[in-house]
């Protein structure tokens, strides 16, 4: 079985001065945000990713940065947090995919 997990929010403000994203940055852990995937396959992670971020917007394949070990998507949001074209923060999403497996109990020995 694997799962989608978002495990971590990078946020940095827009600098007015020198219209750039190089303002403050804070990095927030995400806890218990998962979602299981039937299937191992760039659609299937798209429509997962948009479930995660409560987005109407349309996510594409091509908004998602897959490397090894994670992947991750940038939004523009406003201070509170909601997708926004003209939002001052860019956040940046990041998500790794687990593989659990139900371990059975048969071949234990009692001690």
């Amino acid at each position: 079985m694997y799962y989608l997990e978002m495990i971590i929010k990078h946020v940095t403000k827009f600098n007015e001065e020198s219209q750039d994203w190089s303002g403050e940055a804070d990095a927030f852990p995400i806890d218990n945000m998962r979602i299981e995937l039937s299937e191992l396959n760039k659609k299937k992670l798209v429509t997962a990713i948009g479930e995660l971020l409560y987005t109407n917007e349309e996510i594409k394949e091509s908004d998602l940065f897959i490397n090894d070990e994670f992947i991750s998507i940038n939004v523009v949001e406003n201070e509170e947090g909601v997708e926004d074209e003209n939002g001052k923060y860019l956040a940046d999403y990041t998500f790794c995919i687990v593989e659990e497996n139900l371990i059975t109990f048969e071949g234990f020995k009692t001690a």
